[in-house]
């Protein structure tokens, strides 16, 4: 009678363990599909940017970098071109940037290249944040398509520009739930490993208990 009770208490213990390791795995699910739809919504539009840039002629490359001056409509998206350049060349973060430092960055050898393998995460919170500020303050009166008919190529970087501190923003957002998955998965792991040990000790004993029958029917 006491191994069948331990047998009982054991198939219990097992079947909240189940009970307990679904509800983790749905969890963990859930906020794993959100992370990867916010994602989907934003990240073929940084990626289609990426390769239009990377795609440019020699001719629309020498044009850019032949640029003398900025514009009312090219100003916004050539500054934050150059903050972006900043923040992944030399780790610097700045708001602000004079056409000198504008210049330097387009001028760059490596310049199309440091864009294509601009990462939404290399951004930050700071430059993520200091880069929305600019988009939306009507004085810079951003426009894609103004842009665009001002001078195309700059346009390619205002497309780059806008998609990349989209997927910043949710990636940022993300970190915690992202921590929060990996904590959870942690937890999943242990309660499995007691779970396959509480399922040990319900065999064993549910064997003892079949052998004692057994040799009471012997």
């Amino acid at each position: 009678m006491e191994d069948t009770e331990k047998a009982r208490v054991s198939k219990d213990k097992a079947e909240k363990k189940s009970v307990e390791i679904d509800a983790m795995k749905k969890q963990i699910n859930e906020r794993a599909t959100k992370v990867e739809y916010e994602l989907s919504t934003v990240l073929p539009k940084m990626e289609a940017a990426k390769k239009a840039i990377g795609n440019m002629s020699p001719k629309s490359v020498a044009a850019l970098k032949a640029l003398k001056k900025e514009t009312e409509n090219t100003r916004t998206a050539l500054k934050l071109t150059a903050i972006i350049d900043l923040k992944v060349a030399k780790k610097k973060i700045v708001e602000k940037v004079d056409w000198a430092e504008i210049k330097n960055a387009i001028m760059k050898e490596d310049f199309i290249s440091t864009i294509k393998n601009t990462k939404a995460e290399d951004l930050g919170d700071k430059v993520t944040n200091i880069i929305n500020k600019e988009i939306k303050d009507p004085a810079n009166h951003w426009n894609i398509e103004k842009i665009t008919n001002a001078f195309k190529e700059v346009g390619l970087l205002a497309e780059w520009i806008e998609s990349t501190v989209a997927c910043a923003h949710i990636s940022n957002e993300m970190e915690p739930m992202k921590q929060e998955i990996k904590t959870l998965n942690e937890q999943k792991e242990k309660v499995e490993k007691e779970f396959n040990e509480i399922e040990k000790e319900k065999d064993m004993l549910e064997k003892q208990f079949c052998e004692a029958l057994k040799k009471r029917v012997l």
